[in-house]
């Protein structure tokens, strides 16, 4: 079973910039050093249009690459995330041009921390899943496993382009009201602990949207 993982990616022009390579950079080297435990095959970090000189800045292991996509979309408002959908949806000609049967998708603020979060990671095959954000109520969507039989979905609002990507939403559109996911694992723990200010706990499965001074441990 041949498994691609991606994320969206971006690289600020600005004086952000070392923190947004510092950023992905972190994000390269820790699922690089634990693809065997997730089954993944290859790593491909999908960009929305950054300076290439910056990109290049990347260091990128065996097995890892980057396509970018020009040019810049950026976000227009808190729930109108363009680039981000245009390069999420682009999983799915990933998924068709490497023949793979699988792709995985996380964030890149996004960490798996156990072996428990390996293990249900290996495991999904067929379905859209997702863990779940007990805070929040809803699917965890900076973690995705998606099977081949839902590749057509990403393929078909790629190729919608910018009536997709880009057309206006509101609260009720964001991915985690609207995609369309088969299966949550609620038995996991996690949350989006630097968003409430909270630390870490020793017994999270994953974090996301954890800051730049996150140090991933590890699986245990």
């Amino acid at each position: 079973m041949k498994t691609i993982l991606y994320s969206a990616c971006y690289i600020n022009p600005d004086n952000t910039s070392k923190l947004s390579i510092s950023r992905i950079q972190r994000w390269v080297n820790y699922y690089s050093s634990i693809a065997k435990e997730l089954f993944v095959d290859k790593i491909i970090l999908i960009d929305d249009g950054s300076d290439p000189e910056s990109l290049s800045k990347v260091l990128l292991p065996h097995r890892v690459f980057t396509k970018s996509l020009q040019p810049h979309l950026g976000r227009g408002d808190a729930f109108a995330h363009w680039g981000w959908w245009r390069s999420f949806t682009y999983g799915g000609i990933i998924a068709e041009e490497e023949g793979a049967d699988r792709i995985i998708s996380i964030e890149t603020d996004a960490f798996v921390l156990t072996n428990k979060m390996a293990k249900y990671i290996r495991a999904v095959h067929d379905e859209w899943s997702t863990p779940w954000n007990n805070t929040l109520q809803w699917p965890e969507t900076s973690f995705q496993i998606i099977g081949k039989n839902h590749f057509a979905w990403l393929k078909k609002h790629y190729s919608e382009g910018q009536d997709f990507w880009c057309k206006p939403r509101l609260e009720a559109d964001c991915p985690e009201k609207t995609l369309p996911v088969t299966e949550i694992n609620k038995d996991l723990i996690g949350d989006r602990y630097t968003e409430w200010g909270s630390q870490i706990p020793e017994t999270a499965d994953f974090a996301c949207q954890v800051g730049n001074d996150f140090v991933p441990r590890g699986l245990v």
